[in-house]
């Protein structure tokens, strides 16, 4: 190809100059100084970063910092208060219950699994500051550990068993006692299913167990096995258990019994105290697979047996605190029946919740304190986040129609959108064009960025609490 020719003053060729790649940090500052450069997009930035913190902000108080907060105002130290600071601390957990197709009949797939996700998550925050907050020395589960754990075959029931393992999982040497059943979990009476009571046993361990914590001697009793009449298979062991324990009395030990199903009372020894939300009285109901009390007969059997000082029981998952008048070896005795709070959400009561049990170790004076510990209120974040949410578009709707209303905050950064947006009409002064579809775009760009935002939010609070061990 011919040269080509230049008539008069030939311009001279600039050198090349070397190639090199704009590092991330230029381009984050040129990013930032065009977000940034011009007072619409000062004031954009400011206020889209502003809600997009506030979210981020809110999400933290609700699942972080407020379900923390909650759990520490049970601390042992502000209601045990032994002279000498020596005591086994228990956490008593009853009736988590993990909601399935069998909780909600009827309600659609995709609502189900959204109720799980959410409940799952609220389980599994309430366990993380448990363990974090309050250290107990051992942890107790009373039995409904899963809703349609009887019904289900071993295809389902072993996801549902991963599914407990995610939300309840352990530390290495954790001490945690979560082998007695609920009617939930194996059934109840002549209506226990033995496929899932041994598959219970197999995974969870002895379903009537003694152990000693804190100088006590607690007594587990699967007292729905004992309700069964029909097969000696399933009501001889705990039967059995309880004869070998009635054989070796008396114990140097003040006996704790676990039971999942509350002791019978009286009509006119019925009342549970302040405590309870439903009512004054847990009454005594007769049901397909369940039962609300347990027999007069297996209740004083196992009271003029055991001797206990105190019985702690689920099931109702409610309060209430009863006393148990009863003869051991001639001598009147009385136990006091802590039926314990469910830890779930789920389950028709407004306050879910857990007991504590602080033993003195020392063997001198009171042998025990026991309390209530209310979990957070898991209404609370649904409250903040809707209240947050209808904040958010009110704010974008006056940014973006409105803006008037705005102007003592546009006048900081030099911002005026009413110059920006207006529409002249003959014969008429110029006004706002509040509908132009530049305004609209504009809006629904910062919904969907506020949106995308509020997604990543809740995808790390609601992923990393299951980061904790």
């Amino acid at each position: 190809m011919p040269e080509l020719q230049y008539r008069g003053h030939k311009p001279e060729e600039e050198p090349e100059a070397p190639f090199t790649p704009r590092s991330p940090q230029g381009g984050l500052t040129r990013l930032f100084h065009y977000m940034t450069g011009t007072p619409r997009n000062r004031f954009k930035f400011a206020y889209m970063g502003g809600l997009i913190f506030l979210w981020w902000f809110t999400a933290f108080v609700m699942e972080r910092a407020y379900p923390s907060y909650k759990v520490s105002q049970c601390d042992w130290s502000n209601w045990e208060q032994w002279e000498d600071n020596k005591a086994h601390r228990v956490a008593l957990v009853a009736d988590p219950q993990l909601v399935d197709d069998h909780t909600y009949p009827g309600r659609p797939a995709s609502m189900m699994r959204l109720t799980e996700f959410v409940v799952d998550n609220y389980l599994r925050r309430n366990w993380v500051y448990i363990q974090k907050n309050l250290v107990p020395d051992t942890t107790i589960f009373l039995g409904d550990l899963f809703d349609g754990g009887r019904a289900w075959k071993d295809d389902k029931w072993y996801p549902e068993f991963d599914r407990w393992n995610r939300i309840f999982s352990l530390d290495p040497g954790q001490d945690v006692i979560w082998s007695l059943p609920g009617n939930h979990d194996i059934g109840y009476g002549n209506e226990i299913v033995p496929l899932a009571l041994k598959r219970f046993e197999k995974h969870f361990g002895p379903l009537s167990r003694e152990f000693d914590r804190g100088n006590h001697t607690f007594v587990q009793i699967d007292t729905i096995s004992m309700e069964n009449k029909n097969d000696s298979r399933i009501y001889e062991p705990p039967k059995e258990f309880v004869d070998e324990f009635r054989a070796s009395q008396p114990r140097d030990k003040p006996a704790i019994v676990l039971t999942h199903v509350p002791f019978y009372r009286s009509e006119a020894n019925s009342n549970c105290g302040r405590q309870r939300e439903k009512g004054h009285k847990l009454s005594y109901t007769v049901g397909h697979q369940y039962q609300t009390q347990l027999e007069p007969d297996v209740t004083n059997g196992l009271l003029t047996a055991l001797n206990p000082v105190l019985v702690y029981s689920g099931d109702d998952h409610d309060a209430c605190h009863v006393t148990h008048p009863f003869v051991f070896n001639g001598k009147n005795q009385v136990a006091h029946e802590y039926t314990v709070k469910s830890i779930s959400m789920a389950m028709g009561i407004n306050k879910p919740g857990i007991q504590l049990l602080s033993l003195n170790t020392n063997g001198d004076g009171q042998s025990y304190k026991t309390t209530i510990c209310l979990m957070p209120n898991p209404f609370a974040p649904f409250i903040a986040y809707a209240v947050l949410g209808i904040s958010s578009l009110v704010f974008l709707v006056l940014v973006h129609y409105f803006p008037a209303r705005l102007t003592s905050l546009t006048q900081k950064f030099k911002y005026h959108p009413l110059d920006e947006n207006i529409l002249p009409v003959s014969s008429k002064p110029t006004v706002f064009n509040r509908f132009s579809k530049h305004i609209t775009k504009a809006f629904f760009k910062d919904i969907g960025v506020v949106f995308l935002a509020m997604i990543v939010i809740f995808w790390y609070f609601f992923t990393s609490i299951y980061w904790h061990t």
